[in-house]
């Protein structure tokens, strides 16, 4: 992804969340490497689906598909 404008307004607007480790800790919501993403979210429906809209309009606007053989969800509860 590179760029975490689409990242902003969602999380301004309440859909998004950051993630906390522990109490503590700060928060994370995405971490970018130079050809990999790392994005975080809460497991509720509602920021799954939000991060799901957000991916597909990164889709549309820089028309690039996600591989999705090497994309990977990992939920943790």
């Amino acid at each position: 992804m590179g760029d975490s404008a689409l990242l902003k307004k969602p999380v301004e607007l309440g859909d998004l969340s950051w993630v906390q480790a522990c109490k503590r800790s700060l928060g994370i919501l995405y971490l970018f490497f130079a050809d990999d993403s790392l994005i975080f979210c809460k497991t509720f429906m509602s920021e799954c689906s939000a991060l799901q809209k957000i991916l597909n309009v990164y889709e549309e606007a820089f028309e690039q598909q996600l591989n999705r053989v090497e994309t990977s969800l990992f939920l943790l509860f």
